[in-house]
Order: C-alpha cells, then sequence, then structure tokens
C-alpha cells in the first residue's frame, strides 16, 4: 500500500479520536465513527483518477486550512491525493449540471463493493464509509437523503448547510455535525471551496442519494 494513503489513513483516525474525546463537541455521533473506524482494514489497490474540480482547487482548499488539527488532515490529503481516485459522482442530466465540474469525492474507507460506477476505496472495513468531499466556490448542492446517518466535518472553507425544517447554518473549518438517517440537507459554497471528511456509520448498502432538484437554490 502506499505509503502517503497509509499516513492518510492515520491523520484520519487521529483527527476523529481528537473529536471524539472533546467534550464539548457537538456531534456525539463522532464516537460512534472513532470506534468503527479504529477496526482493521483491508488494503486494496486502486487506479489514481482525478475529477475536473480537484487540480483548480484541492491544494488551495489545504492551503486554507488553520487549525492544526485540520492543517495535518489536510496535508496528508493533499499528499495522497495523486494515488487516490477522485470521482464526480453527479453527470449532466442529473439535475445539477454544476457539480459534473465542481463537485468530487474520493473514498478512503468503504466496504469494498461500490455504489456507483467507478468508485474504489484503497481499505475495505464492512462497517463503516469514510470519504472526503471537495466542493468548488459558489456551487449549490441541492437537497438530498439517503438512509445512511451521515457525518461531516469541515476540513477547509466556510460554507452553509440546511437540514430538513431548519435555516441555512453557516458551517466553519473545524466544525464536526450529524444528518439523521432520511434527513434532507443541502449545501452551498460561497467565495472558497469547502473541503471536507464525510462518513457514514450505518445501512452501508443505502443506493446513492437523488438529488431533489426543486430545491431552490
Amino acid at each position: 500500500m502506499n505509503s502517503e494513503i497509509d499516513h492518510l489513513l492515520s491523520a484520519t483516525r487521529d483527527a476523529v479520536r481528537d473529536a471524539a474525546l472533546t467534550a464539548a463537541t457537538d456531534c456525539p455521533e463522532v464516537a460512534v465513527l472513532d470506534r468503527l473506524l479504529s477496526r482493521p482494514v483491508t488494503p486494496r489497490a486502486v487506479e489514481p483518477a482525478h475529477a475536473p474540480v480537484v487540480p483548480g482547487w484541492l491544494e488551495a482548499s489545504v492551503q486554507a486550512a488553520a487549525t492544526p488539527r485540520e492543517r495535518r488532515l489536510a496535508d496528508a490529503l493533499l499528499a495522497a491525493a495523486p494515488s487516490l481516485r477522485w470521482i464526480a459522482p453527479y453527470q449532466p442530466g442529473d439535475g445539477a449540471d454544476a457539480l459534473a465540474a465542481g463537485y468530487a469525492v474520493t473514498m478512503l474507507v468503504g466496504t469494498g463493493i461500490p455504489s456507483r460506477p467507478g468508485y474504489q476505496t484503497p481499505f475495505v472495513n464492512p462497517d463503516v464509509l469514510v470519504t472526503f468531499t471537495l466542493q468548488a466556490p459558489d456551487l449549490f448542492y441541492p437537497l438530498h437523503r439517503h438512509k445512511a446517518p451521515e457525518i461531516y466535518h469541515v476540513i477547509s472553507g466556510a460554507a452553509q448547510w440546511r437540514r430538513d425544517g431548519e435555516p441555512w447554518r453557516q458551517r466553519l473549518p473545524g466544525e464536526w455535525f450529524f444528518h439523521a438517517s432520511e434527513q434532507g440537507h443541502a449545501m452551498r459554497t460561497g467565495d472558497e471551496p469547502l473541503l471536507a471528511l464525510a462518513a457514514w456509520i450505518d445501512h452501508l448498502d443505502a443506493p446513492p442519494p437523488v438529488l431533489e432538484v426543486d430545491e431552490p437554490a
């Protein structure tokens, strides 16, 4: 296994463990993620790929990571990025055409059974899915939902999220927050790109979300 990808896994585990031990966190579910992510993984080779948004915004997002924990994680991601498989999960015709060029995801840990064509994961763990997402500036990710409960961590870039029944809320670097099963959520960036960690902690066999394209930007 590539040493940079090994280091990324270690940095991710450290960041999750640090958050789980922080009593003041607004996301107690991160303790579940810590427990799942600490389990043994099976390395698996991946074929590197780079979605359109990555060359334009990944390095800027890493440089914008300001706090020590987020900077360590971002630096590890940047070092491993050439060996990772970055996928644009939405294509023109899926309801938000700008996402095809402005949004990408790379899997770090997963079940090994791809939920979308082209997905590959360098570490297999049947109990958890951990990804990194990159969203370009001034980009709207429409409302969507999935059965899998999801934890988000903002590594860099101030963006806004909205959950079912709630107003838009600014989320800042360092924050961890939770989307319950089938809880609709949307996000939008402003002047900065958004680099985040996203993890599913149950129902890993849930199908990929379908964009609810009537959601107004």
